[in-house]
């Protein structure tokens, strides 16, 4: 492609899934996230999960997961020279970006036990039969 032309060391990967995605998250140094519109932002947590400094936009699902500084950088909506600018700052100093490796590893322990126990009683009470009140209502 264009891209790829125009970014000869960049590695394009395409889809990845289980454990080659978990090998690719191993191997990267920080993750690039330029959506501005992905509303979840599954892909960000998983990155943060895996101890990588996210770099995103200030908006939607990133926002909500990242503080500048502390696990990722933020960049100012539609405008992508701060978006490039984010990524350069975190590779700058390894001190900075091991520091923001460490924390986002840790914002996503504290957020995955947090979304799955909640998760988990939301999905067992709705998915449980409704209770009986009396082994007599049973027959």
């Amino acid at each position: 492609t264009a891209l790829q032309a125009e970014l000869p060391e960049a590695l394009f990967c395409g889809i990845q899934r289980g454990e080659e995605l978990a090998r690719h998250y191993a191997s990267a140094d920080l993750f690039l996230f330029p959506s501005q519109s992905e509303t979840f932002g599954n892909v960000v947590l998983e990155a943060l999960a895996s101890g990588l400094a996210v770099v995103a936009f200030d908006q939607a699902a990133a926002a909500q997961h990242i503080r500048h500084g502390h696990n990722g950088a933020l960049a100012v909506p539609d405008e992508p020279a701060t978006f490039s600018d984010a990524a350069c700052w975190l590779l700058e100093d390894d001190e900075t970006l091991r520091r923001v490796r460490l924390n986002a590893r840790q914002h996503a322990a504290a957020r995955a036990g947090t979304a799955s126990s909640s998760s988990s009683s939301s999905t067992c009470a709705a998915s449980a039969p409704p209770r009986r009140r009396s082994p007599a209502d049973a027959r």
